[in-house]
């Protein structure tokens, strides 16, 4: 969930670890309550601060191959039925996540991703990173998880790493599967399609322990 904070406001990007960052703040020793959607993107948040309270916003990104074994792994467990919550989304992002669900849906991990390329060769993961955390004041990286968190509460909410507590990662849903591993074609299609994610964070390179076939 968008989490509100005393001095910032934390967006929860689908699939970038926002289980564990909601998990963390709700430990801390400071006032923090949800704030808008479950999924509230940054310009969500900016929209609804309009009229007065305006705080900073700080939220994750993540490599675009690991998110789409996430994801995927997220929506099998789900049976990939239509998203219906309206807690969790606006209604503008629920019909695109449906309509991606209609057309890239497939039990096949690199068919899925085949599909995606077919219909997002532009970028499915893009287009979320655009309206999740192009407007934030701080982007965090998955991959420095702990580190780019810490660092963001030192700045806006005065907390001292010593002070954060030790919470394991939560909602690991890709690493109880064994069937999300990459073909080289479907690799090269996700470094294809999502060049734009990967030149603007630097994700121009194949994590070490990622699942391959």
């Amino acid at each position: 969930m968008a989490t509100n904070l005393p001095n910032s406001i934390f967006i929860h990007t689908p699939k970038t670890a926002g289980v564990w960052a909601t998990a963390m703040l709700q430990n801390l020793p400071i006032k923090s309550n949800r704030y808008g959607k479950i999924h509230s993107t940054s310009q969500e948040i900016k929209d609804i601060t309009l009229s007065g309270l305006k705080k900073p916003c700080w939220g994750f990104v993540r490599h675009p191959l690991t998110w789409y074994q996430s994801y995927w792994s997220h929506r099998m467990l789900e049976c990939w039925e239509p998203i219906v919550s309206t807690l969790s989304y606006s209604y503008n992002l629920l019909g695109f996540l449906n309509l991606h669900t209609a057309e890239t849906a497939d039990s096949n991990f690199n068919m899925h991703i085949r599909r995606m390329h077919t219909y997002y060769p532009y970028g499915f993961l893009s287009t979320l990173f655009a309206e999740y955390v192009f407007g934030c004041d701080k982007i965090c990286r998955f991959e420095n998880l702990y580190s780019d968190f810490a660092d963001a509460l030192s700045v806006w909410e005065n907390i001292d790493r010593s002070e954060l507590p030790i919470v394991q990662p939560l909602n690991i849903i890709g690493a109880l599967r064994e069937d999300h591993y990459y073909s080289d074609e479907s690799l090269n299609m996700v470094m294809e399609m999502e060049k734009e994610t990967i030149k603007r964070f630097n994700y121009d390179y194949i994590p070490d322990d990622l699942r391959r076939l």
